[in-house]
């Protein structure tokens, strides 16, 4: 257990600092859309979390602000420091910094601290998941009572984009509503909780949703991933198993 306390020091001392440098000015640019953006408080905070689990022997990793794997490719962590940058440059809470562990592409060990509301999010596939001490158990919804959280890409792509906004509408009918916070880690986190009641994600980076996938499959969510061309990008849908299932038949992907 002490790469997760590790890991838990790390995004919560990153989390404060990002919170703290968030008056200041700072400096920005894009990355594959206006939406896709990269603040240098992301590089301070990938800084932080890197220095502190460099420790830990061995230690590789991959980042979004770093975008190349350093080390091994079976064992690593997958990091990002701030997940919802576009909600932090423009005010709003729901951002994140997000710490996973990935073996053997399996996502077992996820934190995710919300530094505007204090909320830590953690989890090991050895005991479960938790929010701030309190154990999270997935509790099951009839699609049609849930909210379903969406992450869309943040590369343009207008074929795709068609297709996705038409499975939204088909998912927004049958269910209590489609919500996207801008922070797919967040959906997983507050999917574990129980506020969403299934998540739904396009082309996600896997610096998004290692540590929420490893929560959510720990609180006993059913995840399914397919990757997509890109690499390290999946699909995904979490879930109880009658609300997946009804998704992956929307949807069109399968695992």
């Amino acid at each position: 257990m002490d790469e997760l306390k590790l890991a838990i020091n790390a995004a919560v001392s990153a989390g404060k600092l990002v919170r703290e440098l968030r008056e200041t000015k700072y400096s920005k640019s894009f990355k594959e859309s206006h939406r896709d953006v990269v603040t240098e408080v992301d590089l301070i905070s990938e800084k932080i979390i890197i220095d502190t689990l460099s420790s830990l022997e061995p230690f590789s990793y991959l980042s979004e602000e770093t975008n190349e794997l350093v080390g091994n490719s079976d064992d690593f962590w997958a990091i990002d420091p701030i997940d919802g940058t576009a909600n932090f440059v423009n005010g709003s809470e729901n951002y994140c910094v997000s710490i996973g562990k990935v073996s053997k592409m399996v996502m077992e060990l996820g934190v995710i601290y919300a530094p505007e509301k204090q909320d830590l999010y953690y989890s090991h596939k050895d005991f479960g998941a938790f929010k701030n001490q309190e154990k999270l158990q997935i509790s099951g919804k009839n699609l049609c009572d849930a909210l379903v959280a969406v992450s869309l890409p943040g590369a343009q792509d207008k074929i795709k984009a068609a297709n996705v906004f038409e499975i939204l509408n088909k998912v927004n009918y049958l269910s209590s509503g489609v919500l996207r916070l801008g922070s797919a880690a967040l959906h997983l986190a507050q999917h574990a909780e129980g506020i969403f009641g299934a998540c739904i994600g396009f082309d996600a980076k896997i610096w998004d949703i290692a540590a929420g996938i490893a929560i959510c499959r720990n609180a006993g969510s059913i995840v399914k991933l397919t990757p997509t061309t890109c690499p390290y990008t999946f699909d995904y849908i979490c879930g109880d198993e009658a609300s997946v299932s009804a998704l992956e038949n929307i949807v069109g992907f399968k695992v």
